[in-house]
């Protein structure tokens, strides 16, 4: 996207628009390939197109547009991932997290571009990998070890709590299954209160 820069320290002013408008045009991910593969400034190209993509993202106003999507629903996680956004834009958390395994439901919620970060947590190291060039969001380590989705969202909540990820009294949305590890399963989608000591309260309120 900057192939200037294979030779040349600054990009051209349509190389700059051209990753620009990728990303408000909601890319995922944009890529160099010659520029530092062989270019003479592997370097300067990654860093310019890292402050390209964050002025840009700069000019982003969130705005769901739940009316653009498909009418009808046919997978569960897709229909989780919907209501989550649209709980999210209505009233306000500081987080959405997935209990994930394959990193489907986190592919559904970057469909939505929201200021609300997705953190996924999962076990599976591919699916985390995946997971990095989803928009908004953020891969997680986390191995629920084979508990039932109750002591597990417990575990999720605490674990972020811990990378200060969040803080007492946020409000986080999070989707699960009904057993954890097991692919496809999202099928729950809970509010919740981070509590003292990074407690999740209410566990089991909608």
């Amino acid at each position: 996207m900057m192939q200037s820069m294979v030779e040349s320290p600054i990009p051209t002013r349509a190389e700059v628009l051209d990753v620009a408008n990728a990303v408000i045009d909601g890319t995922d991910a944009v890529m160099l390939s010659q520029e530092t593969a062989s270019g003479r400034h592997p370097d300067t190209a990654v860093a310019a197109m890292r402050r390209v993509c964050l002025g840009a993202e700069r000019q982003f106003e969130p705005k769901l547009d739940f009316g653009s999507g498909a009418r009808v629903l046919v997978r569960t996680d897709q229909a989780i991932a919907l209501a989550s956004m649209f709980l999210a834009d209505r009233i306000g958390v500081r987080a959405i997290v997935a209990l994930t395994e394959s990193g489907a439901t986190a592919r559904w919620l970057s469909r939505h571009r929201s200021s609300v970060p997705i953190y996924a947590l999962s076990r599976n190291d591919a699916a985390r990998r995946r997971m990095l060039l989803f928009r908004d969001v953020h891969p997680i380590d986390f191995d629920p070890h084979d508990v039932g989705p109750m002591q597990a969202a417990r575990e999720a909540i605490q674990h972020l709590f811990r990378l200060a990820h969040l803080v007492e009294d946020d409000r986080v949305i999070l989707t699960t299954g009904d057993h954890t590890g097991q692919l496809g399963g999202t099928n729950t989608l809970k509010l919740l209160r981070v509590g003292p000591a990074g407690l999740a309260e209410g566990l089991g309120d909608l």
